[in-house]
């Protein structure tokens, strides 16, 4: 339900580099990459600076994190 109700979901298939906030640390059970989203903190601001789009999940990458693949439904889009 918590992700029913999130205002503006993060945009999946713009790949410009930008900040969005997350909303989610939990783990979702989604592929390797949800395991890291314990590291995460809720309300705080990341930068994209990958997004991979699969026919199941959506990778994130950001900049404060190299290397590590989190899943797009932890974050939303700053207005």
């Amino acid at each position: 339900l918590f992700y029913y109700e999130r205002r503006k979901v993060m945009d999946i298939y713009n790949h410009t580099e930008r900040q969005v906030i997350c909303v989610s640390n939990e783990d979702n059970h989604f592929f390797d990459c949800d395991k890291n989203s314990p590291l995460l903190i809720v309300g705080e601001k990341y930068t994209v600076v990958g997004i991979d789009v699969w026919s199941f999940h959506t990778g994130v990458w950001l900049q404060e994190f190299p290397g590590i693949e989190f899943n797009s439904i932890c974050f939303e889009e700053i207005e």
